[in-house]
């Protein structure tokens, strides 16, 4: 039986539509901006705009009174067949403005500016407020937006430079954000939680040394060579065959922040290199939240090969004829850890998760 504080709602001009049918609704850490996808049951029926609700419109979308995307309607759906009709809608949260228009902040550069700045200006323009949660200080040299470029695009360089991640909040504002590595679990996966789980590996975009090269301008204290030709090179151990990927600073580097570049190349690629997918009953954990990413989740599991403290990466809302559920997707902490990649001696990244090991495999064989 479905609780019905779990209920899901689109509210848009000035209405509540719970008639949902089918729905999902999606955030994330890294697919930016939130989005959902509805099947409704009609509120005006026989008319053409049998929802009541125009493309473009404002809406919340919430579950159990709870607000999880604020954001746009922007493709209401009616669809008619000799036997039926039904209707949907789509939509994205605010941030779709980011990620779909263009920079035009003017003049579009910056010089000694902390990146919060930059976004805040290149924001405001789309009435979308941003929050810092890192409290980044660091002043860059320089910073220009190219032709065209979209806003999301010119603060998603920006991020990989700064070693943070943009997300959006329920309420729609950009947020500038770290994973929370090294706090405490917010909840507790164990055998009998789930309705599924899968373990999958991945080193396809993984490398055994990462070379960042850079330049800035010269000053009084630093010129020539000390500033035309910095390189940065980062090495994961892990690897057994060599694979060397060359990256080139998009914005004036010193020796410090081409490291910091490479370093964050080099775990986050390692920590992505392994993902945890788990399906879960309801929209709630076991203390009663809502699943949010950005959040440490433990995963006790060993015999699926997983015993681990992990970052929930993303969280989709599903709703269908078969129940409610959440799709969770886990990642290993250095994943979103900016610091520099443990060799074999020290233990790896991807420590807890061993699909391949001869512990987890041992296991199977006396399962058979």
């Amino acid at each position: 039986m479905i609780a019905a504080v779990d209920k899901l709602v689109l509210r848009a001009r000035g209405r509540d539509h719970g008639g949902v049918l089918a729905a999902t609704v999606s955030r994330s850490l890294e697919d930016f901006p939130s989005s959902f996808f509805l099947d409704l049951a009609e509120v005006y029926k026989g008319e053409a705009n049998s929802l009541g609700i125009r493309t473009g419109d404002p809406c919340e979308i919430r579950i159990g009174g709870e607000l999880v995307l604020t954001g746009y309607a922007e493709r209401p759906r009616r669809t008619r067949t000799a036997g039926s009709i039904s209707v949907s809608m789509t939509g994205r949260s605010k941030g779709c403005d980011l990620a779909d228009c263009s920079c035009v902040f003017s003049p579009a550069q910056w010089r000694q500016r902390t990146m919060t700045a930059i976004a805040r200006d290149l924001c405001e323009h789309y009435s979308i407020d941003v929050l810092d949660d890192v409290g980044l200080s660091d002043k860059i040299r320089r910073f220009a937006t190219e032709a065209g470029e979209k806003v999301y695009e010119a603060l998603d360089r920006l991020a990989q430079d700064q070693s943070v991640i943009l997300m959006d909040n329920p309420a729609g504002d950009l947020v500038i954000t770290r994973a929370p590595v090294g706090t405490a679990p917010v909840a507790t996966i164990k055998p009998g939680h789930f309705i599924s789980i899968s373990v999958e590996t991945d080193a396809s975009e993984r490398f055994s040394e990462y070379r960042v090269k850079g330049n800035h301008a010269g000053t009084d204290e630093a010129y020539g060579a000390s500033v035309a030709g910095i390189e940065a090179i980062i090495l994961d151990d892990e690897l057994d065959r060599p694979r060397v990927l060359v990256i080139k600073g998009k914005r004036q580097m010193d020796q410090a922040s081409a490291k910091a570049r490479a370093i964050w190349e080099a775990v986050i690629r390692a920590g992505r290199s392994v993902t945890v997918s788990i399906v879960m009953p309801g929209y709630r954990d076991g203390n009663g939240n809502l699943w949010e990413p950005n959040k440490i989740v433990r995963v006790d599991c060993p015999g699926d090969g997983v015993q681990a403290d992990l970052v929930l990466k993303s969280v989709v809302y599903n709703h269908s004829n078969e129940g409610r559920t959440s799709d969770l997707v886990l990642v290993p902490q250095g994943a979103y850890e900016p610091e520099p990649p443990m060799t074999r001696k020290k233990g790896k990244i991807t420590k807890g998760i061993g699909q391949w090991e001869r512990e987890f495999i041992g296991s199977l064989i006396g399962n058979v």
